[in-house]
């Protein structure tokens, strides 16, 4: 997509999208979607929703390969019915994720980047934490991951580097105003309760 000076980019995109079907809340939302597209933060979520699809579909795999070894090397028998279970568990767990992965391979089609675009308001809280990996005793590696609570009490997690989260997080910000932002025991509590509890209003 071309780069637009911002004063120019509420006409480019009513030109580009119809967006006649939506309110205008709606179509202020769509076209602050479409103005984060350009960001850092953006590319850096994209690059963790990729990353989360490639390991899905790893794993489907490898309950396909699994069930198939099953089969190939113990035979089912009768009185084989913990075998059978086994491979029922992982002939249907491998469709259904390889089946879910690539009915949902676009990263426009992923919830995460749906919910951003057309519905915001169902994300109520915002917050990354690090969790820091020690083999041994020895600092090995620090993870960030950036937690999205909806008000379905479903959530979402995206992966990211330690330095760039927080920048993200920050750059979110502006497109959920209604969102709380960061972690703290209050925030979990009032979660549990209610979610919309954690909508600014």
């Amino acid at each position: 997509m071309p780069k637009i000076q911002k004063r120019h980019l509420k006409t480019y995109f009513y030109k580009q999208f119809d967006l006649t079907e939506f309110n205008y809340t709606q179509k202020y939302e769509i076209l602050n979607f479409y103005n984060f597209q350009q960001t850092e933060a953006f590319t850096l979520i994209t690059k963790s929703l990729r990353r989360e699809r490639h390991q899905k579909l790893i794993v489907g795999i490898v309950a396909l390969i699994f069930a198939a070894w099953l089969t190939t090397y113990f035979p089912l028998e009768r009185h084989q019915w913990i075998l059978g279970v086994l491979l029922a568990i992982s002939l249907v767990s491998g469709i259904l994720i390889i089946y879910n992965v690539i009915r949902n391979w676009q990263i426009e089609k992923m919830q995460f980047i749906q919910l951003l675009k057309y519905e915001p308001q169902e994300i109520v809280w915002v917050y990354h934490l690090e969790t820091q990996r020690l083999p041994f005793g020895i600092q090995f590696q620090y993870d960030c991951t950036l937690y999205i609570k909806l008000m379905n009490r479903d959530f979402i997690e995206l992966k990211m580097p330690k330095g760039k989260v927080k920048m993200v997080s920050k750059t979110l910000n502006p497109l959920l105003p209604h969102a709380t932002f960061g972690y703290s025991p209050e925030n979990a509590q009032w979660y549990v309760a209610n979610p919309a509890l954690l909508l600014k209003h």
